[in-house]
């Protein structure tokens, strides 16, 4: 989930998310251990009981049944890609084009509840995804757009495709599951303990 959340060359739990959670851990004085895996992955470690605190992710009313969430962390636009070679996509570009999002996740919602004439096309990550909509496998793609031009700096292809309509700006919070009220406090306070400058750093 670069440029949130990733592994390093070192083999080291690295990001955004990262950062801010180690500077809430400092704040708080409690020690955060990562777990790092798919979107999918870190959805059922939820659901399971592998993690106590989901690092960032978007509100909805399904997840709410299950989840309780923080106060907002972050704010993440998402928006439509297409080749270099079109016009920037729009939402009234998508009836009946193949649409390429991720599976499980808020945008593949949106576009469900607010676009039904498009045909969504689902992936597990983003990198695949990018790599259909060169080859013409699909014809836009739906994703968060710092995740999406990081993804595209990395494979070199940032030329290739041409960003369009920002459909939705999201807030990020953090999550527990539901029932764990005091867990909650301390996530909220900590991110409100973080100095305003050590948050722009991290940013």
């Amino acid at each position: 989930y670069a440029p949130f959340s990733f592994i390093s060359p070192l083999g080291e739990p690295s990001g955004l998310l990262v950062d801010l959670w180690n500077a809430w851990s400092e704040e708080t004085g409690r020690t955060v251990r990562f777990r790092l895996s798919d979107w999918q992955g870190t959805l059922e470690a939820m659901r399971k009981g592998y993690a106590d605190i989901h690092s960032g992710l978007f509100f909805s009313d399904e997840r709410d049944w299950w989840l309780d969430f923080s106060a907002p962390i972050h704010l993440i636009p998402s928006a439509l890609y297409g080749p270099a070679s079109s016009a920037s996509p729009t939402a009234a570009d998508l009836n009946g084009k193949r649409v390429g999002v991720l599976r499980g996740t808020f945008q593949q919602g949106y576009l469900q509840d607010n676009v039904p004439g498009a045909e969504l096309v689902l992936f597990d990550v983003d990198a695949p995804m990018v790599l259909a909509l060169l080859k013409g496998e699909i014809d836009y793609l739906f994703n968060e757009v710092i995740q999406t031009d990081t993804t595209l700096a990395r494979l070199g292809y940032a030329g290739l495709v041409r960003r369009g309509e920002t459909l939705i700006t999201n807030e990020l919070f953090a999550a527990v599951g539901q029932g764990k009220a005091d867990l909650l406090d301390t996530i909220n306070y900590g991110f409100e303990s973080i100095p305003k400058e050590e948050l722009s750093r991290i940013e």
